[in-house]
C-alpha cells in the first residue's frame, strides 16, 4: 500500500476581520448647530450626535446654562458674557451654513473669548466651562481644544466633584491625541456616575484602536447595556469579541446590527466569518452567499466565501470563487495559493500547479506554496520535481515537520529507506503530537522490515488522531489505512511462522479499525481457517462476500474456506470467477490475460466502453499483448466511438476510431466493416476528405454496408455517403451523378435534396468563377428546382440579367435585400443603369454598412457619386 501524504503547515492567514461597521461621521457644523440650543434635552443631544460621530464622543449631555448646577445664579457680568458666547456660537453656525467659513471662524473665536471672559468673571461658572469644552471639541480644531484643555484642567482641579468637567476634559484630550492623559478623567466620568455612558464608548474605542481588546471590552459592554439600540457601538463590541476569539458573543452583537441594518454587507461578512471560526461552515456559506448577491465583485466577500466552502470540504464551489478572487486581485498571494490548495484537495493536481507556482513567485520566501507543489509532484510520481520543490520549501522553513515528512516520502519512493527513516524521525521529533507524521514513520519502518517498531509507530498515530473537521476525518482515514497495512503485514509474518494466535489477534484489531470491511474480514477468516476454526471462518468469509460479491480477494478467500469445509461444488465456480477477476487486494492474486479479458468484456457488455479501454490499456505491461486482447481492445474502442458519435459533437470519436484501426486486423469481418463505416462517418463529420475516400472504398457495396450496419440500410444511404464524400473532395459533378437517380433527391426538403442542391450550388459557383455562365445558370436552375433559397434566387437573377440591354431586375433585387447583402449592391447597379443616381447611392451605402466581398467596389462608386453629384452620407 502506498503511504498517503500529509496536509502541510497552516501558517497563512485565512480570514480578514474588517473594520468598524459604524456609519461615517456627518457634517460637524450641523452637530454644533444642534448642540448650541441651550434648552435641548440631554437625551436628545446624545442620540443626535451619536449618529454623526460614531467613533468619537461628541454630543454628550451637559447641563443647561444658568440654572443647571443648582448652586447659585452666576454673577450678572458672567451670565451676560455667557449669553454673548452662545449668541456668537449660533452666529458662527449660521455663517458656516451659508458657506462663509472665515466669518464663521471669527464668530466661533468671539464665542470662545466670551466663554473665557465669563469664566474669568466667575471661576465657578461650570456651564461656561462645559460650553467651551463642547464647542472646542465639535469644531475639531486642535488649537481650540488645547485652549479649552487649559481651562478645563483648572476647573477640574478647582471643582473635582463636577464629573461633567472630567468628561469634557477627557474628550478634548482625546481630540488632540493625548489619549493616555484622557484616560483618568474619562474613567472617573464612566465609573462614578451613570450620567455619561458615552465615556465608556470613548474609552472602549481608544483601547480597541490600540489593539488592547481585553481592556476595551468592559467599557464597550457597559456602553452597550446603557445604549442597546446603538448598533454602531455594538458592531465595535462585536469586533472586540471577534479579536478575542469569543465568536458566539460576537455573533449576538453582529445580529443586533443586522436587525437594525439588514442591508449592511459588512455585518454579513463578519457574521459569516464568526460562524466559520466556530466550524459552522454551512451557516457561514449562507451568510456570505447573501453578501455576494449584494456585492458580487467585493474581493473580501468572495475570498471568505471560498474559504468557508474549502473548510467545509466542498472544493468545487471553493475553486469557482477562488478563481474570481484571482481575477479581482491578480497580484494577491492568498488567492493563488488557496486556489491551488482547493484544486489539490479536489484531486485536480495538474491544474493546481499553475496557481501554486504563481503564489510562489509572488512570495518566494513563503514555504507553503513550494511544499504543496512538492506534494503534487510526489503524488504524480515525478520524484525529481518533487524533490526540487521540497528543497525550495525547506530552504525557507528548514525545521518544518511536514516538509521533512514529505521529503522522507520522496526518499522512501526512491527506496532510500535509511534517508527516509532519518527524515521521518526528525518530523516526529519536531511535532510529536501529529498523527500523520507517526503514520508516515510507520510505513517506512514497515518497508524496512522493522515490524515491531512499525506497529509501535502506527499505534501511536492512532492515539493522536483528532476528530471534528474534514481534515481530521482525512487524517483518521490515512492513519487507519496505515495501521491496517502494518498490522496485516505483521500478522502475515506471524502466521507464516505458525504463530497463529498472535497473527489472528492483529487481524481482529484490523477488523475493529476498519469497521469490518470485506478485505479485513477475509484475512481474518483465513487466519481462523489456519487454526482449524472452519465454521467461524466460513461465517466471516460469507459475510465479506455478501458485502463485496465482486471483489476478487474476497471471492478467493471464500473459495478457500469452502474448500477447507469440503464444499467443492460451491467452491469451483467461485474460484473460477475469482481467477478471472482483475482486482488486486490485500490477499495475493495473480492477474492473467483471462482475468483482464473477462473484466473488460463485462465492462464492454455493460455499456462502459471507456472502462474496458482503460482496463485493456493498463494490462499491456502486466499481461502482454495477446491477439484476443487486441481484438477486445479494438472492439472496446469501436464501442466508445459509436457512443461518442451519437452526440452532436462526437467528441473523442476520432481518437477511439484511430485506436481501433491500429488493431483492426484482429477484428472479425463484421466488426471490421462496422469500423470502416463509422470511420467514414467520422471523417465526413470532421471534413477529412482523404480519410473519407479511404474508408468509403473499404465499406464497399450495399451488401457490405448492410453487414456493417447489421441490417439492410435505408435506400440510397450508400449513395448519400458517396455524394457527401465527393462534395468534400470537390467532385461536385460526381456528387450530382450519385444522387440524381435517387427518388428522395427530388423530394423538396429531404436530406438527399439538400445535399444535391448543395452540389448544384457548388457547381454553379465554380462555373461562375471560370466564366462559364451558361453552365452556372444551368446548375443554379437545378438547385432552384429543389426548393427556393434567397441566395440561389439572387445568384440566378444575376446570371439571368447578364447580356440583357435594359435591366429590369430592380424589384426582384429589392425583394431579396432582407436575406442577401449583395442584393443591395446589385440593386444599386440596376438603379444606376436606370438613371436613379440618388437611390443607387443609397443602395451602395447600405451595402457598405453591411459589408461583403464587393465593399471596396461599392466605396469607389460612393466616392464617385459624391464627387459628381454632391451626395453626402
Amino acid at each position: 500500500m502506498k503511504a498517503g501524504l500529509a496536509v502541510g503547515p497552516a501558517s497563512l492567514p485565512v480570514f480578514r476581520l474588517h473594520g468598524s461597521i459604524l456609519p461615517r461621521p456627518g457634517n460637524p457644523s450641523s452637530v454644533i448647530s444642534m448642540l448650541s440650543r441651550p434648552r435641548m434635552s440631554c437625551a436628545r443631544w446624545a442620540i443626535v450626535v451619536r449618529l454623526f460621530w460614531p467613533l468619537g464622543l461628541v454630543g454628550l449631555p451637559s447641563p443647561d446654562p444658568a440654572f443647571a448646577q443648582g448652586r447659585y445664579q452666576p454673577q450678572g457680568a458672567a451670565e451676560r458674557l455667557f449669553e454673548e458666547g452662545l449668541s456668537s456660537w449660533r452666529e458662527g453656525d449660521g455663517l458656516r451654513a451659508k458657506g462663509d467659513e472665515a466669518a464663521a471662524l471669527a464668530a466661533y473665536e468671539a464665542a470662545a473669548s466670551a466663554f473665557e471672559s465669563a469664566i474669568a468673571a466667575d471661576p465657578d461658572y461650570v456651564d461656561a466651562y462645559l460650553k467651551l469644552g463642547l464647542m472646542a471639541y465639535t469644531l475639531g480644531q486642535e488649537r481650540a481644544s488645547e485652549r479649552a484643555i487649559v481651562l478645563l484642567e483648572r476647573a477640574a482641579a478647582r471643582l473635582p466633584a463636577e464629573l461633567a468637567l472630567q468628561f469634557w476634559l477627557g474628550n478634548n484630550l482625546m481630540r488632540v491625541g493625548r489619549g493616555v492623559a484622557a484616560l483618568a478623567p474619562l474613567q472617573r466620568a464612566a465609573t462614578e456616575t451613570d450620567a455619561f455612558p458615552e465615556a465608556n464608548l470613548v474609552l472602549g474605542t481608544f483601547h480597541y484602536k490600540a489593539d488592547a481588546f481585553d481592556h476595551a471590552l468592559p467599557f464597550l459592554e457597559r456602553y452597550a447595556l446603557s445604549r442597546p439600540k446603538d448598533v454602531g457601538a455594538r458592531g465595535t463590541l462585536g469586533n472586540a469579541y471577534f479579536k478575542l476569539e469569543r465568536y458566539q458573543q460576537a455573533i449576538i452583537e453582529f445580529e443586533a446590527v443586522r436587525k437594525d441594518s439588514p442591508d449592511n454587507i459588512q455585518v454579513l461578512i463578519n457574521l459569516g466569518i464568526c460562524h466559520h471560526q466556530l466550524g459552522d461552515y454551512a451557516r457561514a456559506v449562507v451568510l456570505l452567499e447573501e453578501a455576494l448577491v449584494k456585492e458580487p465583485d467585493r474581493e473580501s466577500v468572495v475570498f471568505n466565501l471560498a474559504q468557508s466552502y474549502f473548510k467545509w470540504g466542498k472544493y468545487e464551489p471553493a475553486i469557482k470563487h477562488l478563481r474570481t478572487v484571482v481575477a479581482l486581485k491578480p497580484q494577491g498571494f492568498n488567492g493563488h495559493y488557496f486556489l491551488g490548495s482547493a484544486l489539490l484537495e479536489a484531486g485536480r493536481s495538474t491544474e493546481a500547479l499553475a496557481p501554486l507556482t504563481e503564489a510562489q513567485r509572488l512570495k518566494p520566501t513563503v514555504a507553503i506554496a513550494a511544499y504543496k507543489m512538492g506534494l503534487i509532484h510526489l503524488r504524480s510520481g515525478a520524484l525529481d520535481q518533487a524533490e526540487r520543490a521540497l528543497e525550495q520549501a525547506s530552504s525557507n522553513a528548514p525545521k518544518d515537520p511536514w516538509i521533512k515528512h514529505a521529503q522522507g516520502t520522496v526518499a522512501r519512493r526512491r527506496n532510500k529507506l535509511d534517508v527516509a527513516l532519518a527524515l521521518h524521525l526528525a518530523a516526529v521529533e519536531a511535532a510529536p503530537d501529529k498523527a500523520r507524521l507517526h503514520a508516515g514513520l510507520a510505513v517506512t519502518l514497515h518497508l524496512m522490515g522493522k515490524t515491531s517498531e512499525a506497529e509501535t509507530a502506527a499505534s501511536r498515530a492512532l492515539t493522536l488522531v483528532p476528530s471534528g473537521s474534514v481534515a481530521d476525518s482525512e487524517a483518521l482515514s490515512y492513519v487507519v489505512e496505515v495501521a491496517a497495512l502494518v498490522l496485516t503485514a505483521s500478522a502475515k509474518v506471524l502466521l507464516e511462522n505458525d504463530q497463529l494466535q498472535e497473527g489472528t489477534t492483529r487481524l481482529e484489531r484490523v477488523v475493529e479499525l476498519k469497521g469490518g470491511t470485506p478485505d479485513a474480514l477475509s484475512n481474518l477468516a483465513l487466519a481462523l481457517m489456519a487454526q482449524g476454526k472452519v465454521d467461524a471462518a466460513l461465517a466471516l468469509s460469507a459475510r465479506a462476500l455478501l458485502a463485496a460479491p465482486q471483489a476478487s480477494a474476497v471471492q478467493r478467500a471464500h473459495a478457500r474456506v469452502l474448500l477447507a469445509k469440503g464444499a467443492f461444488a460451491d467452491a469451483r465456480p467461485l474460484a473460477e470467477r475469482a481467477l478471472s477477476n482483475p482486482e488486486t487486494a490485500s490477499v495475493t492474486g495473480v492477474q492473467t490475460s483471462a482475468m483482464v479479458g473477462l473484466a473488460a468484456g463485462a465492462q464492454l457488455l455493460g455499456g462502459d466502453g471507456q472502462a474496458a479501454v482503460k482496463t485493456l490499456e493498463q494490462s499491456r505491461k502486466t499481461v502482454g499483448d495477446e491477439r484476443r486482447l487486441a481484438r477486445l481492445r479494438a472492439t472496446a474502442h469501436l464501442a466508445v466511438a459509436a457512443t461518442a458519435m451519437r452526440t452532436p459533437e462526437g467528441e473523442g470519436a476520432a481518437e477511439s476510431l484511430k485506436a481501433a484501426l491500429r488493431d483492426d486486423s484482429a477484428l472479425e469481418p463484421l466488426l471490421r466493416s462496422r469500423l470502416n463505416y463509422l470511420s467514414l462517418i467520422a471523417a465526413l463529420r470532421r471534413g477529412d476528405a482523404a480519410s473519407a475516400n479511404v474508408h468509403l472504398s473499404r465499406v464497399g457495396d450495399a451488401k457490405a454496408l448492410a453487414l456493417a450496419l447489421g441490417a439492410s440500410p435505408t435506400a440510397g444511404h450508400l449513395e448519400v455517403l458517396t455524394a457527401i464524400t465527393h462534395l468534400l473532395s470537390r467532385r461536385e459533378d460526381k456528387a450530382v451523378t450519385a444522387l440524381s437517380e435517387l427518388r428522395g433527391a427530388r423530394k423538396i426538403g429531404s436530406p438527399e435534396a439538400r445535399i444535391l442542391r448543395r452540389a448544384y450550388e457548388r457547381l454553379a459557383d465554380r462555373a461562375f468563377q471560370a466564366g462559364a455562365y451558361v453552365d452556372a445558370l444551368k446548375a443554379l436552375r437545378g438547385a432552384s428546382a429543389l426548393g427556393r433559397d434567397p441566395v440561389v434566387d439572387h445568384n440566378l437573377l444575376v446570371l439571368e440579367q447578364r447580356g440583357v440591354k435594359k435591366i429590369r431586375a430592380g424589384a426582384q433585387f429589392r425583394s431579396l435585400t432582407g436575406s442577401v447583402n449583395e442584393a443591395w449592391f446589385n440593386l444599386g447597379v440596376v438603379l444606376e443603369a436606370q438613371g436613379r443616381q440618388g437611390e443607387a447611392y443609397a443602395a451602395f451605402i447600405r451595402y457598405d454598412e453591411l459589408g461583403g466581398p464587393y465593399t471596396a467596389r461599392a466605396r469607389e462608386l460612393i466616392e464617385t457619386k459624391t464627387r459628381i453629384f454632391g451626395f453626402n452620407r
